[in-house]
């Protein structure tokens, strides 16, 4: 009687193997690759309520009619509606806090503009937020472009 396998037979079921893996990680990758979009998806749609829940806060600084406001990533980030660690699934890099959203007003309609987040560099995810911002400091912010913009909508 003989024991242990022929050389040919080894060989075979390394082939099968090798078969199964090239037939098996593309698909599996390709899931993952969807699944980040998805959740990059999510991503988008979580920066839309925060905006939503930012306007709620600050009924005041919603722009009139025909107007338009920018909120950066930051300013979300400061007022707790934003993950201070917040990543972009594809990359795992974080956000930019530079990233700006646009909330206007069209025929007192509120649309929330959120159409793609940049990556940042990694400083943005050691992002500290301002304790000592207040509601005073939002409307000192109307000075300030960086902060808050009006823009007329055609």
């Amino acid at each position: 009687m003989k024991k242990g396998f022929t050389l040919v037979e080894l060989l075979t079921v390394i082939a099968l193997i090798g078969l199964i893996t090239l037939i098996a990680v593309p698909a599996v990758s390709s899931i993952m690759d969807k699944e980040k979009e998805k959740l990059y998806k999510v991503h988008i749609k979580e920066v839309k309520e925060a905006l939503k829940t930012w306007g709620a806060m600050h009924p005041n600084l919603l722009p009139e009619v025909g107007q338009g406001v920018n909120i950066t990533l930051s300013e979300l980030k400061d007022d707790g509606l934003i993950d201070l660690e917040f990543t972009n699934p594809k990359t795992k890099n974080c956000y930019a806090n530079s990233n700006i959203f646009t909330i206007t007003n069209e025929d007192g309609v509120y649309f929330y503009n959120v159409t793609d987040i940049t990556d940042g560099s990694s400083e943005d995810c050691t992002y500290e937020v301002n304790e000592n911002y207040t509601e005073e400091d939002w409307e000192n912010t109307l000075n300030f472009p960086r902060y808050f913009s009006v823009s007329i909508l055609d």
